[in-house]
């Protein structure tokens, strides 16, 4: 689809409000978002599409290569050293290791976890287990206060 003089010239004009419209709909209307997501899919797909990741993953690298480089060095040199050996701190499992830390700005901040343990600490400090005990006494309760033995 090409534009026509007046068009370019119309839309140069008016190319912040009509970036901010575009922004907006894209934000607010699901049906117009998945429609531009299955377009730029399709163009994924494509030979030309294709290309023009490779190229932007370049650009980016080519951006951020320092900082990249110098996150990685500065994080892998600064991990904490698992006082265990090969096994987990939590449960003491021989596995293979992942190392779980809160905050990227203190590396050292950290624990040597098998995969299940990692996972639960992850959940945890999600604060998805917050309101579990509540829960689960909520549900013994109204499973005892329901049981055939209770009604009788």
């Amino acid at each position: 689809m090409t534009r026509n003089i007046y068009q370019e010239r119309y839309y140069q004009k008016n190319r912040e409000e009509i970036n901010r419209k575009n922004r907006e709909r894209y934000q607010n209307d699901p049906e117009f978002r998945a429609s531009r997501k299955r377009i730029q899919a399709k163009f994924r797909q494509t030979e030309r599409g294709k290309e023009k990741q490779r190229e932007d993953g370049r650009k980016y690298h080519q951006r951020h290569a320092v900082k990249l480089k110098n996150r990685e060095r500065i994080f892998i040199s600064n991990k904490r050293q698992n006082p265990r050996g090969r096994n987990c701190e939590l449960c003491g499992r021989e596995q293979n290791l992942n190392y779980h830390h809160w905050t990227d700005e203190h590396p050292e901040w950290g624990m040597w976890l098998c995969k299940s343990c990692h996972i639960s600490v992850e959940t945890f400090d999600r604060g998805y287990l917050d309101n579990y005990p509540e829960l689960k006494e909520m549900i013994q309760n109204e499973s005892s206060s329901n049981s055939p033995s209770s009604r009788s």
